[in-house]
């Protein structure tokens, strides 16, 4: 089916249909949460700063904040934040005087506070529902962004965040879902993963904080051989790869929380590749697929951790890439 890329005007009113351009959408473990839209110049098409595009009722969409003409391409490229984007582009800040901001509740109704905390009402809200799903005395890292504080909230109640566009009411939708695992079960389904393997990767951070020279606090985090974070070091040699992290305001303590968290999200989950044929199935980020290290033989249980997705006149496509992926038969290399 022929999806209808929509513009708005810079107010967010609905604008136009684009047609034979392209968009590109990607966010969830890698960080871009980011979109690409591509219009031929020749078309007349044009996209205010400011505007969204969207896919209605998916989350594929977001909001444009620079444009590129390519005159050798006969192109206008727009670049600019997803959903997902405009999420992690505000910080979660702890209460004056309070270490966290610690939330309990109903999963659907502390996104909505979310939003409100984020001052994001503009261009989000959250579903009015009951979603079945109780959240306990979660705490936020202190000053992290808004999406990632958002998947973290959710997954501490086995839950992930479901995002779609509503162009009755001008604003993208979250709410809270339960992950699926479509690895067992009568809905079971085998994708063709295709796994990069990773043999080693960053696996000592030097986390360097306030002060100066000899009185500059430092900080040493290691990550095993499994990828577990700890002040232990483990790797030596030419398995040690080391990175240096200035956080140039930081005092010892909250190095203790930052330093090891930037550890583990440099450790390399190593990659998937599944295609979907027509519309039976749709995996969200932190759903759970079962495939075939076509290497090995073995059967993997995969976490899709980022999605990929390309939307043309001639329909939608989707690529995704590992959160984590775990098998039952020994490897002769960790691939986590």
């Amino acid at each position: 089916m022929m999806p209808d890329i929509v513009a708005t005007d810079s107010a967010h009113r609905d604008l136009c249909v684009l047609r034979g351009c392209r968009l590109d959408v990607e966010f969830g473990d890698s960080g871009a949460n980011d979109l690409e839209l591509t219009v031929d110049a020749s078309s007349g098409q044009r996209v205010a700063m400011g505007a969204l595009v969207y896919i209605d009722g998916t989350e594929y969409g977001g909001v444009v904040d620079a444009s590129e003409a390519d005159s050798d391409a006969g192109t206008v490229r727009y670049t600019g934040r997803s959903w997902h984007g405009v999420l992690a582009g505000k910080v979660v800040q702890p209460p004056s005087g309070q270490d966290h901001r610690t939330v309990s509740g109903e999963a659907n109704s502390l996104l909505l506070s979310l939003i409100g905390l984020l001052d994001l009402g503009d261009v989000m809200t959250a579903s009015a529902e009951d979603s079945g799903i109780e959240v306990s005395g979660f705490s936020y890292d202190r000053f992290c962004d808004g999406y990632s504080g958002a998947r973290k909230m959710l997954a501490s109640a086995g839950a992930r965040l479901a995002v779609a566009y509503d162009s009755t009411i001008g604003r993208a939708v979250l709410s809270a879902a339960p992950s699926v695992d479509w690895s067992t079960g009568p809905d079971s389904n085998m994708a063709a993963v295709e796994v990069r393997r990773v043999h080693r990767c960053v696996n000592h951070l030097i986390s360097l904080g306030e002060g100066e020279g000899a009185s500059r606090v430092v900080r040493h985090d290691y990550a095993d051989a499994d990828g577990n974070v700890s002040q232990v070091r483990t790797l030596a040699g030419a398995d040690e790869i080391t990175e240096v992290y200035e956080y140039t305001t930081a005092d010892a303590s909250q190095l203790a929380e930052r330093g090891p968290e930037r550890l583990r999200g440099l450790q390399d989950h190593g990659s998937l590749k599944a295609s979907i044929e027509g519309d039976e199935y749709e995996y969200a980020v932190g759903d759970v697929l079962s495939g075939t290290d076509i290497e090995t033989g073995s059967e993997v249980r995969v976490e899709v951790g980022t999605k990929i997705a390309v939307a043309t006149d001639a329909g939608i496509t989707v690529e995704y890439r590992a959160g984590s992926i775990s098998t039952s038969t020994a490897l002769p290399e960790r691939h986590a």
